[in-house]
């Protein structure tokens, strides 16, 4: 049926009913979706990967990255990586998609005997919140030491900071660790929380910073 006979009387209904289901799921703003979201949810992952694009051309200028040593990211990663950045209309985690971006395309030696984490890195930062992030740079600056979950709570008061670091764990970006007070009984021990590699990578890639106490581990 073309646009002179009218409008199909099947599918007009269903797009009402497509279209009150989205109102339901994304608020009035869904009102200004065409049939099925598409060119809405189109224009909206655009503005929100040049958004990404603001954050990354200011970190190269402010790490000074040489474009010329850019190097481009396979498809199997690149692809992903758009993909689900451009679902982020978040300005914090934004950022930390272009951090990410710019340490991956800079990365002087992206992948070592043919082992690469960059799609990892994408997966992880998919999956995290805004207090996922910040839980992970708590965990980071301090790598190094176990930390009771606790005094994270007390750090960021009001939030589900248990939750978000069974979340860190779940995705293995961090560990529990035993930990006693000095007594012998099972009340002295409790469990701690400490970073593990993968975090501690996930962290330096997406926030462009490499904690004083691994830079010094490293030197």
């Amino acid at each position: 049926m073309n646009d002179a006979d009218g409008p199909d009387p099947v599918a007009s209904p269903m797009t009402a009913a497509i279209r009150e289901f989205l109102v339901t799921l994304l608020g009035p703003r869904a009102e200004q979706c065409g049939p099925i979201g598409g060119g809405w949810a189109r224009v909206w992952r655009e503005q929100n990967l040049l958004a990404i694009k603001d954050h990354y051309d200011r970190i190269v200028r402010d790490r000074t990255l040489d474009p010329a040593k850019r190097v481009p990211l396979a498809w199997s990663v690149g692809l992903p990586l758009i993909e689900k950045a451009s679902y982020q209309d978040n300005a914090f985690l934004q950022e930390k998609w272009a951090h990410l971006i710019a340490s991956l395309v800079h990365a002087d030696n992206r992948s070592e005997h043919g082992f690469s984490l960059d799609m990892t890195y994408v997966e992880l930062l998919h999956q995290f919140s805004q207090l996922d992030c910040e839980i992970l740079a708590y965990l980071a600056k301090d790598g190094i030491e176990s930390i009771d979950p606790d005094v994270i709570s007390h750090a960021y008061p009001n939030t589900s900071v248990h939750l978000s670091l069974e979340k860190l764990v779940i995705l293995g970006c961090a560990t529990r660790v035993s930990k006693s007070d000095g007594g012998t009984d099972a009340v002295s021990w409790r469990q701690d929380i400490m970073v593990t590699l993968i975090g501690l990578k996930l962290y330096i890639a997406a926030f462009g910073v490499t904690p004083n106490w691994f830079a010094e581990e490293m030197a």
